[in-house]
């Protein structure tokens, strides 16, 4: 069923959706009576598997391997509080303590996480690591290696023994004699690939997954004074007499 515009341009009059069908009331089609998600009756799922697992399941249409599934809900676990020194964490505690509104806050940490220190480059860096391209996804942070990504990449590869997560700690290993390492975007995205997640599906995972930590962070900075934030002196700032 369409609706055609002037312009000649067909518009659907229905939402079509693979993940989700609502079976509508008999009195009142606007009301749900019922529901499946990929196939899966919502009720079963509520009582059989974990949130990574319906995370999974959400953007593959399918449920996981025990190997998959293992491995997502230790990405999940990763990655599911960025460090405060990430710039989308600092802006939704700026925006706590400054006393935005609540249910404005995660919108400023999910939406600053997508710039090229968090999930921005996700798609390009999965691009090339299914290439074995390691143009993008390693580097330095603040001019150093990040060490806490390389360490949890050799945990995670000498675990689960994946195709890009051994092809990625070997570049490590070289990189390292460099001053250079993985970057946790490149982590992330290792294993987005190792589990199957598409290149243009990735950066929305990767926002999703952090989502409930950034939410954490306003909750505890929510309450406390605007003191609690630090403030640049004078003495850090650089001014040019030009």
């Amino acid at each position: 069923m369409s609706t055609e515009t002037p312009r000649g341009t067909t518009f659907t009059k229905k939402l079509n959706s693979r993940l989700i069908n609502e079976t509508p009331c008999k009195n009142n089609s606007f009301v749900t009576s019922g529901m499946s998600i990929c196939g899966y009756s919502h009720s079963e799922l509520l009582h059989n598997i974990c949130y990574s697992d319906f995370i999974y399941l959400l953007f593959k249409q399918e449920l996981p391997s025990k190997k998959i599934s293992k491995l997502f809900k230790q990405y999940c676990i990763a990655f599911g509080i960025p460090s405060l020194r990430n710039p989308a964490s600092q802006a939704i505690v700026a925006g706590a303590v400054g006393k935005t509104r609540t249910t404005s806050l995660i919108s400023i940490g999910v939406g600053l996480f997508g710039s090229k220190d968090g999930a921005g480059q996700t798609e390009d860096i999965m691009k090339q690591f299914n290439k074995c391209n390691s143009d993008i996804g390693f580097g330095t942070i603040h001019g150093d290696i990040d060490t806490y990504a390389s360490k949890l990449l050799n945990e995670f590869s000498d675990e689960h023994h994946t195709k890009t997560l051994l092809w990625a700690k070997s570049v490590n290993e070289k990189l390292v004699t460099q001053n250079q390492g993985i970057l946790m975007a490149g982590l992330s995205a290792a294993i987005l690939c190792d589990v199957g997640i598409l290149p243009k599906d990735g950066p929305l995972i990767y926002q999703s997954i952090v989502a409930p930590g950034l939410a954490a962070h306003a909750a505890q900075f929510k309450n406390k004074p605007l003191t609690d934030y630090f403030f640049e002196s004078d003495d850090d700032y650089i001014i040019s007499s030009e």
